[in-house]
């Protein structure tokens, strides 16, 4: 069993980059004198960057002189505030374009009519060999959209609100801070009405030293979303939402999450998958030296009844719960009250839940079940392995575990004492 001060040290290390960013406040990288032709300031282009004019035209302009230069930035210089509107950053570019963000991008939120049919806010699409990085903040501004969301005021009518959402449609591209995380996570985002980022359809990408902010209380704000794309990492990000700080959606492999601090939010989610007996997959993730602290659930993967596919091949490794609701939950029979589908009804078909291993997990549970697998009756939940898994309550006295059709096996230590299945009828 690895020592729990061999995870506390991954807990303190992880939070001494907390500590740091506490001390600082949004850094401007400094400009340089040079003239450099491949640089595109998006001032030059026309942007004020008044905090009032609206840039848009600006930051398009900039972006297809950019688009069309080998190794080109195009860059949003700091010390100013550039208001947007919706923005479709295209492609095919030429190879190594960045997109350098050193000030506030700012969400133009005075006319809310403007938005009620458009559902993203900043879109990039078809590049490849592609990064942003910088020091600066894109703010949605989204309290305007959460104000009159139906999640807070029944009173109004359920709809779609924009999103920030980089939509890469081909290949590689990464989303940086330019210093080392124990240093500074200068990259921020907040405030965006709903998903934070949105990775769909995309393969090789790389986010690190991100940092993520949006209220507990803000609806469906997921930090870092992904669906339908694959060999993506995630690291050394700071992430506080309403929903989930990563969630990882239909069609999605080989995923590596590292070193996120997640809370307030969901936690780290796999799903959901199957809605409307749809046939989804997830595969090959990994999530490691991480802290979710007071978060809603923890781990989690959610499957709706009836789906068809399969979720399987995850591994969660030093891991630090604190006082989380639902630490570990994996839950079959996800419903969330927005769907023509029965919550409750048991059904034959169900996405293949297999393969997933939690070891060296620690820390404290906001409620008495700290672990629930609840599995469905037609398609259990298969080789589940618990391995040095030690979760108290805050008062220092052990929560329970709940199973439901739930096989696996357990190693070393495990607090709560496990109800896995050990049967090996189902150890396929």
């Amino acid at each position: 069993m690895v020592a729990l001060t061999e995870l506390l040290l991954v807990a303190v290390m992880i939070a001494r980059g907390v500590a740091d960013l506490s001390e600082l406040s949004p850094a401007l990288s400094p400009e340089g004198a040079s003239y450099d032709p491949r640089e595109f300031n998006v001032v030059e282009f026309g942007a004020r960057g008044d905090g009032l004019s609206d840039d848009s035209q600006a930051f398009l302009a900039a972006w297809k002189r950019a688009c069309h230069t080998e190794n080109a930035t195009m860059l949003v210089p700091g010390g100013k505030a550039f208001v947007v509107n919706y923005l479709l950053l295209t492609g095919p570019c030429a190879t190594n374009l960045r997109l350098k963000i050193d000030g506030i991008v700012l969400a133009d939120t005075r006319d809310m009519i403007h938005w009620s049919n458009i559902t993203t806010w900043i879109s990039i699409a078809r590049v490849y060999d592609f990064s942003v990085e910088g020091y600066g903040i894109i703010d949605g501004q989204g309290e305007e959209w959460w104000r009159i969301s139906c999640r807070r005021n029944s009173s109004y009518a359920c709809q779609k609100h924009p999103t920030a959402k980089f939509l890469i449609l081909t290949l590689a591209w990464r989303l940086t801070q330019t210093k080392p995380f124990y240093r500074h996570c200068q990259s921020e985002l907040r405030r965006t009405s709903q998903f934070r980022i949105s990775i769909e359809e995309s393969s090789n990408v790389s986010i690190k030293g991100v940092e993520i902010l949006a209220p507990h209380d803000s609806p469906n704000t997921d930090g870092i979303h992904l669906h339908m794309s694959n060999n993506v990492s995630i690291e050394k990000c700071i992430i506080g939402t309403g929903d989930d700080c990563i969630s990882i959606a239909k069609n999605t492999s080989n995923v590596v999450i590292r070193e996120i601090i997640c809370g307030p939010g969901h936690g780290i989610s796999i799903g959901s998958l199957g809605r409307n007996k749809t046939p989804e997959f997830v595969s090959n993730v990994k999530v490691e030296n991480s802290i979710l602290e007071s978060t809603k659930y923890g781990l989690r993967i959610k499957t709706w009844q009836g789906g068809q596919g399969f979720a399987s091949n995850f591994s969660y490794y030093n891991v630090v719960m604190m006082n989380v609701l639902q630490p570990i939950i994996i839950d079959q029979y996800y419903c969330d009250g927005n769907s023509s589908f029965s919550c409750g009804t048991e059904e034959l078909d169900a996405v293949k839940v297999s393969n997933v291993s939690y070891s060296n997990i620690m820390g404290t549970s906001a409620s008495s079940v700290a672990l629930r697998f609840q599995c469905s009756l037609g398609n259990p939940c298969y080789n589940l392995v618990l391995e040095n898994v030690f979760l108290n309550l805050s008062n220092g006295s052990t929560p329970s575990a709940f199973c439901l059709n739930a096989f696996g096996q357990n190693k070393g230590l495990v607090v709560p004492n496990s109800c896995l299945n050990s049967s090996l009828a189902w150890q396929q």
